[in-house]
């Protein structure tokens, strides 16, 4: 199981963020979660430890950034990645922004 986040770098400037400290947020939430965390090229990658609670664990990263107008406005690729399913989380949220069901933060 993982989750694939990449960020539009200019976009994560115009926040006043960096790139590390978008992913050192992610990788945060992700601790406090249980999950573990690295760095492919300019991809950072949540994956989990084989443990029954690693879907709980990414579930709460999907709701805790959901909501966030920062993260999904510099967000360019979101994905979650399960043994039988792959999904486009980005893609997902965008759509219920656009038809008004997830308010931004």
């Amino acid at each position: 199981m993982r989750m694939e986040f990449k960020f539009d770098k200019g976009a994560v400037d115009r926040y006043g963020f960096t790139m590390q400290s978008v992913f050192d947020c992610i990788a945060e939430q992700a601790r406090e979660v249980n999950l573990k965390c690295k760095i492919e090229g300019n991809m950072l990658v949540v994956f989990g430890t084989g443990k029954k609670d690693d879907y709980s664990g990414m579930l709460t990263l999907l709701s805790t950034f959901k909501n966030e107008e920062w993260f999904i406005k510099t967000a360019t690729h979101w994905t979650l990645e399960t043994e039988n399913t792959y999904g486009d989380i980005l893609k997902q949220v965008k759509d219920k922004y656009k038809r008004g069901i997830y308010p931004l933060k």
